[in-house]
């Protein structure tokens, strides 16, 4: 019994990370970009299925892991360098991710140059708003704000709600 609850888990928790998964690709692919930076502290299994898929679809992704703040270090230098413009996905539920927006802020780099994509999986749009409040955001910037919203009831199914910053 204990088995098999553990496998529906682990299924559960796969299709969420399949549908995380395929609305980052679908936002950027809307787009017409395929070149990003993906900041997150996924584990390694979820890391891989993420850029298998990407891959399939002709991504380029550069991963740090937001829970080694001393990757940040520099990374508005590493950002800057890379593209005109790119995509930039952010698991805002990681460690250093308050750091991340910070440092972004204080660069300038939420700019025409960056679209970002910032997943919350808590899904505080109350905390988000109130951070960005503060935050240093060109007129042009291209920031979307998006959480899965899954009934309770129902696993199986689940919507997307997502937010564009103005």
């Amino acid at each position: 019994f204990l088995t098999n609850l553990h496998l529906t888990t682990n299924t559960r928790q796969y299709i969420m990370n399949l549908k995380l998964f395929n609305l980052i690709l679908y936002y950027f692919l809307k787009l017409n970009m395929k070149v990003l930076v993906s900041f997150n502290c996924w584990d390694v299994e979820t890391q891989l299925a993420f850029y298998k898929l990407a891959a399939e679809n002709s991504f380029y992704i550069d991963y740090i892991n937001l829970n080694d703040s001393k990757a940040l270090q520099g990374i508005e230098y590493r950002l800057i360098a890379k593209k005109p413009t790119m995509g930039i996905f952010m698991d805002l539920n990681c460690e250093s991710a308050e750091e991340l927006l910070s440092i972004a802020s204080r660069e300038r780099l939420f700019s025409d140059h960056f679209f970002w994509l910032i997943y919350d999986d808590m899904a505080n749009v109350t905390y988000f708003r109130g951070f960005f409040k503060r935050q240093n955001l060109a007129v042009d910037a291209e920031i979307t704000y998006a959480y899965l919203n899954t009934p309770e009831d129902d696993g199986n199914s689940s919507a997307i709600a997502s937010y564009t910053l103005y």
